[in-house]
């Protein structure tokens, strides 16, 4: 009973102060919230390899070919 009423006092304090994140100041602006890539775009498709770097190979099918 005690706890159950502690829980209450503790969920009724935390979401009476809590206030929503505010928006973007006036002319704030991010550029890449511009840019609308498809959705069939790949990660691998819209960020170049770095100079000097390679994608690392993965297996057909594998998680990591999923993330990409």
């Amino acid at each position: 009973m005690r706890t159950s009423f502690l829980l209450a006092v503790l969920f009724v304090g935390t979401t009476a102060t809590f206030q929503p994140a505010p928006g973007l100041p006036a002319g704030i602006t991010y550029p890449w919230l511009r840019l609308k890539p498809s959705a069939s775009a790949t990660v691998a498709a819209r960020f170049p390899v770095p100079a000097g770097c390679q994608r690392v190979k993965v297996a057909a099918g594998s998680w990591g070919e999923w993330l990409r």
